[in-house]
């Protein structure tokens, strides 16, 4: 008897001690000055309910509004190998097309790898370079430069395709190159196409690096883009590719794009470290176009992120069923802190979002449930 008098206690303080609305916005208020102060915040289920959607500013400073476009970096990754994973589901690309069958500039210097290792960060090329950065040359001439050189250096090759994790913008460039030789389409017609238009991203358009304008699109960080319409594009991968009754992508291509392709892989630590990150740790789970970031009861990946390091900060939990969006664009430097409250901020929102879904409530009816079953 004691023992489920102690059932019913704990589900009784679950219930009690869920995060609310007003607790969320107030650690982001006090945290506002490192986001350049303002930021949006939106969580939102599956099936497209709101939770929480906030445009907070500091006073003094407008704050952003739907229509409102931001760079987000690195944010772009998951929706430029969205655009890159149609060709796979079309056929004209497949995850083991090696590079060299569509660049064969690149036999001498990676011949191993393929639009796999491009996509999941084991391409063997570090962050980025002037191929990248160049912001006058176009797309085929970056790729090209990275295998051959011309005004500037061949990219280095750390290591061969597939076989360390070293997280590469360079990498990424190579795929959406090989995109637009098979299509014969630039990566801005097949992006607009194939995800931007049947889903209603109307705010959205892929830059060169950084967010500048150029001719050299940068696949792996150049997107403008407001925050309703990312959130179109987390919907889609949550409902397995379908978008409003549209089906954007195969939900067989969504779980190609959701597993986890590089977890049993070694790190190189002369990529990673210092333009990634800090601390270099023994692993990295990368899925295409997003870091790998939790795991559910059964040990398969259940939250997904795409980050940019200017602080826009995102994320899916394919488990619970929400996504959650932090809507920033700050100085780099402050990006770390912004992570730092990102990780504070997570356990509160999936609680918040649990409890406003009704989804605490099930659990505790079902857990009473179970209690009275017990006792009769």
């Amino acid at each position: 008897m004691k023992f489920l008098s102690l059932i019913i206690t704990v589900l009784l303080i679950i219930s009690g001690s869920c995060a609310t609305k007003d607790e969320i916005i107030s650690e982001i208020n006090d945290k506002l000055d490192i986001m350049d102060n303002k930021m949006s915040i939106l969580i939102q289920g599956a099936d497209g309910s709101i939770y929480m959607k906030e445009h907070l500013s500091s006073t003094g400073t407008q704050p952003y509004d739907d229509n409102t476009t931001i760079h987000i970096a690195s944010g772009c990754k998951w929706i430029a190998m969205a655009t890159i994973m149609k060709l796979v589901e079309l056929q004209l690309l497949s995850l083991d097309t090696k590079v060299t069958d569509i660049y064969p500039d690149f036999k001498d210097s990676n011949p191993t790898m393929t639009l796999k290792n491009l996509m999941t960060h084991t391409s063997g090329y570090k962050l980025a370079d002037d191929w990248v950065f160049d912001l006058n040359i176009s797309l085929q001439e970056s790729v090209l430069g990275i295998a051959n050189g011309g005004k500037y250096a061949a990219s280095n090759v750390y290591f061969p395709g597939g076989t360390k994790v070293g997280y590469s913008d360079i990498g990424m460039q190579i795929a959406g190159g090989m995109a637009e030789k098979v299509s014969e389409r630039t990566f801005h017609e097949l992006f607009n196409q194939y995800i931007a238009t049947p889903m209603g991203m109307k705010n959205a358009t892929f830059t060169a690096f950084d967010g500048d304008k150029g001719n050299n699109i940068a696949i792996a960080d150049g997107l403008l883009i407001s925050m309703n319409d990312y959130s179109n594009f987390l919907r889609m991968l949550l409902n397995q590719g379908s978008f409003e009754g549209k089906q954007i992508l195969l939900a067989s291509t969504v779980q190609l794009m959701l597993q986890d392709y590089t977890g049993d892989l070694p790190v190189s630590e002369e990529v990673m470290k210092d333009d990634v990150v800090q601390e270099v740790e023994d692993s990295y789970s990368f899925a295409i176009g997003a870091w790998i970031f939790g795991i559910d009861s059964n040990n398969k990946p259940s939250i997904y992120s795409s980050p940019g390091i200017h602080g826009f900060q995102n994320w899916i939990d394919v488990e619970n069923k929400y996504l959650c969006i932090l809507f920033i664009r700050t100085d780099t430097e402050n990006e770390p802190d912004i992570t730092d409250l990102t990780e504070s901020l997570k356990p509160k929102i999936l609680d918040f979002y649990l409890t406003e879904s009704g989804n605490y409530s099930q659990f505790i009816a079902l857990g009473i449930l179970i209690v009275f079953a017990i006792m009769f």
